[in-house]
C-alpha cells in the first residue's frame, strides 16, 4: 500500500494519494486501542489518537511526497510479531497487547528507519521525508497507522494480571460487610429448606 501511495504522489494524483492515506486511519476512531490494550491504557491511547487524527493525513502526505522527491520508491517493511525477538520499544508494545497483533515498521529509504526534518526555522521539528513515526497494524481488512505518540501512553512494563477463583478470593477476606454477611445467611437458610 505504501508503494501505491508513493506511485500516486509521483503521478501527482492527489485524490488517489489522499484516499490511500485516509485508509491508514482507524475506521472507528480509536476503539481498537481500548479493545486491544484494555480500558485503562487503551482509553488514554484512543484519546491521544483522536487528537492526532486531524493532522495525521497531511503529515503523512508531506513525508511520502518528500520520499518521492528523494527517489525513495522501494520502502523496506519489517514485521514484528514476537516480543522475544523484537528490540525495545517494540517488545514492550507487543507485550502490552491482550492478543498480539503484529506491528509493521517501515524504512522509506530502503535501508533503515529514518526521519528527515525540515530546515524551516519556523518548524524545525517537522518531518518532511523518511518514515512516519509509528507502526502499522493489519486490522479490519486494512493496514492502519499507529503514531508513536499514541504508543508512548503504554506502561514501561505490562501490568501483571492475576485470575483467582471465587472460593480462593473469599478465603482471603479479612472482614465481611454486614450486607455480605446477611446475603450469605439468607443463602444458607434457602439451602437448608431445599
Amino acid at each position: 500500500m505504501i508503494k501505491d501511495v508513493l506511485q500516486a504522489a509521483k503521478a501527482n494524483d492527489r485524490s488517489r494519494e489522499a484516499e490511500l492515506i485516509h485508509g491508514f486511519l482507524f475506521p472507528e476512531g480509536g476503539q481498537w486501542f481500548i479493545d486491544e490494550f484494555g480500558p485503562a491504557f487503551g482509553a488514554r491511547m484512543s484519546r491521544t489518537y483522536r487528537k492526532l487524527v486531524p493532522d495525521l493525513e497531511h503529515n503523512m502526505e508531506v513525508i511520502y511526497e518528500g520520499n518521492v522527491q528523494r527517489g525513495w520508491m522501494e520502502p523496506k517493511v519489517q514485521r514484528y510479531a514476537d516480543a522475544a525477538e523484537a528490540d525495545s520499544p517494540v517488545d514492550n508494545y507487543l507485550n502490552c497487547m491482550d492478543e498480539v497483533v503484529p506491528l509493521y515498521g517501515t524504512a522509506g529509504n530502503g535501508e533503515h528507519t529514518g526521519y528527515y526534518y525540515s530546515q524551516d526555522s519556523k518548524d524545525p521539528n517537522k518531518i518532511i521525508a523518511g518514515d512516519p513515526p509509528g507502526y502499522f497494524v493489519f486490522i479490519q481488512n486494512g493496514f492502519r497507522f499507529i503514531p508513536a505518540e499514541v504508543l508512548t501512553k503504554l506502561p514501561k512494563e505490562r501490568p501483571v494480571r492475576i485470575h483467582l477463583e471465587m472460593n480462593v478470593m473469599n478465603s482471603k477476606l479479612i472482614k465481611k460487610s454486614a450486607c455480605a454477611f446477611q446475603r450469605e445467611q439468607s443463602r444458607n437458610v434457602v439451602r437448608e429448606r431445599s
